[in-house]
């Protein structure tokens, strides 16, 4: 796929809001029951597919993203607080990484379960 952000016509800074409004917009757009029984139907529906996908990779994208930071911002206070003769020092990006790797390690664990 191209870039998704393109598709959806904004920029890779653009709010949560600004992505949601250009997707409805586009959607409400390209819906295929627009076109009805008119021959562009078909190719609405490609349109529409690839506007759902590049929508979808975005969302999830940023989930990610914001998962990943959160995680990190509090496995980094943790370690902050419990570590001894380190409270209110900076933790190591290298612990911090490990940890949040340990962390991720977890929740898959217990996702399977």
């Amino acid at each position: 796929m191209t870039d998704p952000y393109k598709v959806l016509g904004v920029s890779p800074s653009a709010t949560d809001e600004e992505i949601k409004d250009a997707y409805r917009k586009l959607a409400k757009k390209y819906h295929p029951d627009q076109y009805g029984d008119s021959p562009l139907s078909e190719l609405a529906g490609e349109k529409m597919k690839e506007i759902n996908e590049a929508y979808d990779i975005i969302v999830s994208q940023r989930k990610n993203r914001g998962a990943t930071v959160t995680a990190t911002t509090t496995i980094t206070r943790t370690m902050r607080v419990i570590t001894p003769g380190m409270r209110g020092a900076a933790v190591p990006p290298a612990l911090t990484m490990y940890a949040v790797s340990l962390w991720r390690g977890a929740l898959q664990t217990r996702s399977r379960s």
